[in-house]
């Protein structure tokens, strides 16, 4: 039995769009790009193959497929079967997405019910107040990304970036480096809120890691794990927002150190709790599998050119299938590189049931310390429960916007405001002269009272400057930004955090 906080959303989740046995056709654009925008940061060694891995992942479950990128000379030797795409720039971009959108509208004409997915791999970053994903020659900024997915027929859009800064490639950059809320930022009163969601390999202001011994990037590897049935929590076939994000909860809570520490974002489309049963990927009956059943396996898988297909923790209590690729051979090791099996049928196969060898591989170094614990905690159903708890309990309750005519009455205020502080500030000082009057017949009495008389004034004048400057500012202020669009308060389980756009 699911545990409850699972079956709850399930239960929730079951609109009768999603109780037909069909799965939505899916589409998808894939882009990864090693090039750095600018000399400030290095190029990237593995956008590229994070890019063909999910390509390919994604043929293999029957999506239509298109991939945007440039292999370099050691994946095009590794891979030579495959053809020759186009490079990621923004007019092979633009190029692919009017195909694609014109193969969306008419499969939806036809009555198909179909999916978006956007993955980009490579760099990132914040320019001017606004993110962007670094293409060759451009850029993909947030404000290009929302006017796709609003452009976008599909019923629903999945985001996937894997890319330092990721977040504000989808969502807005406050003040001072703050993430402004999801809504308002992004798609607030727009058709992505409610049909978008988005899988983000940084939740805050923060960059992505590649390791060479996944030759991939961490997030983009997980992520594809997860999708091969490594988070199928149910064996359901459908790899949902809330056993992705259960998924990568356990695949990086082992490493202790912040600084290695994957961090990622889990939004389902429109944001709300109950939609994190939402499918990002629905495999067919027919793929290929590999099975766990009722044991405790830390285990990854390998084709025969060394790409790491997938990884996966089970707990003993959690059965999985995963969809591995066709080709054989394929090899099943052991996490702690101890046991090595051979798979070599494209039946269903169980684990347990190949044959057991003893590898000799050997690894070191700090780096390799801190992602060997990628993977250490056993994924379950209960992994998928925590996640959904927590995602209900961070997820942000929106408190009374700020009221735009309150920003005019204020704008308007600021000048009569300055005004006065100007008016009060003269007649200060015309105060202090008078005061500071004084002959050879004043007494000393009548001197320290004066003296009194002219600090008074010194700290009117003070505090008139001070009005003044204030008023002066927030004129400035309110005439040159925007109104806010939205406060929002997070709570978490020890934090409380108000957040707003201005």
């Amino acid at each position: 039995m699911k545990p409850l906080a699972l079956a709850l959303i399930s239960l929730l989740a079951a609109t009768p769009e999603r109780q037909q046995s069909k799965p939505p056709r899916l589409f998808a654009l894939v882009i990864g790009n090693n090039r750095a925008g600018d000399s400030s940061s290095a190029d990237l060694k593995f956008a590229d193959d994070d890019a063909l891995a999910l390509h390919q992942l994604l043929r293999e479950a029957g999506a239509r497929s298109v991939l945007l990128t440039r292999l370099d000379d050691q994946t095009q030797a590794l891979h030579p079967e495959q053809p020759a795409v186009p490079p990621p720039t923004e007019g092979a971009l633009n190029a692919a997405w009017k195909t694609l959108r014109a193969e969306l509208a008419l499969s939806e004409a036809s009555g198909e019910r179909t999916e978006l997915l956007i993955f980009f791999s490579g760099h990132g970053d914040v320019s001017g107040g606004e993110g962007f994903l670094a293409l060759e020659g451009g850029r993909l900024t947030r404000t290009a990304l929302q006017a796709l997915l609003v452009d976008s027929p599909a019923r629903r859009n999945h985001v996937i970036v894997d890319a330092c800064k990721s977040y504000f490639a989808v969502m807005g950059k406050g003040p001072g480096g703050n993430r402004s809320p999801y809504a308002a930022s992004f798609a607030a009163g727009t058709a992505p809120a409610a049909r978008s969601g988005f899988l983000l390999s940084s939740s805050s202001d923060g960059d992505s890691h590649e390791w060479e011994r996944y030759q991939s990037g961490i997030f983009s590897f997980e992520v594809r794990s997860a999708l091969r049935g490594s988070a199928d929590a149910d064996g359901d076939g459908r790899v949902t927002y809330g056993e992705l994000g259960g998924f990568l909860s356990r695949a990086n809570a082992g490493i202790a150190n912040a600084r290695f520490r994957p961090d990622f974002l889990v939004i389902p489309p429109g944001g709300a709790a109950e939609a994190l049963d939402e499918a990002v990927l629905t495999w067919p009956a027919e793929s290929s599998a590999l099975l766990l059943e009722g044991e405790a396996s830390h285990l990854y898988v390998e084709n025969r050119m060394g790409d790491r297909v997938l990884e996966v923790n089970a707990s003993a209590n959690q059965s999985l299938s995963l969809h591995v690729p066709i080709e054989r051979p394929l090899f099943v090791r052991s996490a702690d590189e101890r046991q090595e099996r051979l798979l070599e049928t494209l039946a269903p196969t169980q684990v347990s049931s190949l044959a057991v060898k003893s590898p000799q591989v050997s690894a070191k170094g700090a780096i390799h310390v801190a992602f060997s614990q990628l993977f250490a905690r056993p994924f379950d159903a209960g992994a998928v429960s925590d996640f959904a708890l927590e995602y209900a309990l961070h997820q942000r309750v929106a408190v009374q916007p700020v009221r735009t005519d309150l920003r005019s009455t204020l704008r308007t205020a600021s000048p009569f405001v300055a005004l006065g502080a100007t008016a009060a500030g003269l007649v200060a000082v015309g105060v202090g002269v008078e005061r500071s009057s004084v002959t050879d017949q004043t007494s000393q009495q009548e001197r320290v009272a004066r003296n009194q008389g002219v600090a008074a004034a010194n700290v009117s004048i003070g505090v008139a400057a001070g009005v003044l400057g204030a008023a002066l500012g927030s004129w400035l202020v309110l005439s040159l930004t925007e109104p806010a669009t939205q406060v929002e308060l997070a709570v978490g389980p020890a934090s409380v955090t108000l957040m707003g756009r201005w």
